[in-house]
């Protein structure tokens, strides 16, 4: 079966709106900052990793992959979803208590955690937003917030979706957001959406794939991972745009995106991570 034929929403075919989009892949651009991220050996990492004994959590797990996926399952089991909670501290610590408590937050605590939990067991990870082709006029809903997690091993990054529970699959190999937007544009049949319970079905897939798809548009990570607000050239974060595509200058009608560095260069958003040797 081809995800091309995989359904339609009020007879639409599922891709028949997708936009195919292209990157650069040559032309580097050396003002761009190197990204860093927190040693597991820091102070507020090391006090995480001990109040969640996460070391217990990938205890059976070999491949890396493996315990991305484990972590990634016991993010999305700490509470349920709510689209309009917003902490008083974006502290991947403090949410967690408060989780613990009851509380309830959005998708980009969910990420927050997500990050914090890889990065305090040796996988570097960042928050990264997707954005929407109309993220300057949609009011509501312009972008949607994930993970990305670099796995050594294999000498990549991956998407991770901790509110949804799955990491994006082609031919074996995990995806990070562009391949992943990229094996969409394919029509791909060999797409698989796994977390801890195996392959996703191919129903429930093919709907978090509709939803997630306008959101695969603009791409933004920040210079440090750490949440320390280090900037590079008076910027904290960087926006891989596509080709001929325009570069936003706001979010939602009303919120300056003055914090960007733009490229269109694939490689100068997925560059080997480094860690910093703060404790």
């Amino acid at each position: 079966m081809s995800f091309a034929l995989w359904g339609s929403a009020n007879g639409i075919s599922l891709y028949a709106q997708k936009i195919n989009l292209k990157f650069d892949e040559v032309s580097i651009d050396s003002t761009i900052c190197e990204f860093t991220f927190p040693a597991k050996e820091s102070l507020e990492l090391t006090k995480l990793k001990q109040r969640y004994d996460l070391e217990s959590i990938v205890k059976n797990d070999k491949k890396e992959i493996d315990k991305a996926i484990s972590i990634l399952a016991w993010t999305h089991s700490r509470w349920k979803h709510d689209g309009n909670n917003v902490p008083e501290k974006y502290d991947p610590l403090y949410i967690l208590e408060q989780a613990d408590k009851g509380e309830r937050y959005r998708c980009v605590e969910y990420s927050i955690v997500l990050s914090a939990v890889c990065n305090a067991i040796g996988l570097p990870s960042r928050v990264i937003g997707i954005k929407k082709k109309d993220v300057e006029t949609n009011k509501y809903g312009a972008g949607h917030i994930v993970s990305e997690t670099y796995m050594p091993a294999l000498n990549k990054w991956i998407f991770m979706d901790a509110q949804m529970n799955y990491i994006p699959f082609l031919n074996d190999i995990p995806l990070n957001a562009v391949e992943y937007r990229k094996a969409i544009q394919m029509n791909s049949e060999n797409i698989e959406l796994r977390n801890k319970q195996g392959v996703i079905s191919k129903r429930k897939a093919r709907k978090l794939i509709k939803w997630v798809m306008p959101y695969l548009y603009y791409f933004d990570a920040p210079f440090d991972a750490s949440q320390k607000r280090e900037k590079c050239n008076g910027k904290s974060r960087v926006m891989l745009v596509p080709v001929d595509a325009k570069k936003p200058k706001k979010f939602q009608v009303y919120t300056p995106l003055d914090y960007l560095i733009y490229t269109y260069n694939v490689r100068d958003f997925y560059k080997t991570p480094i860690k910093n040797s703060e404790k």
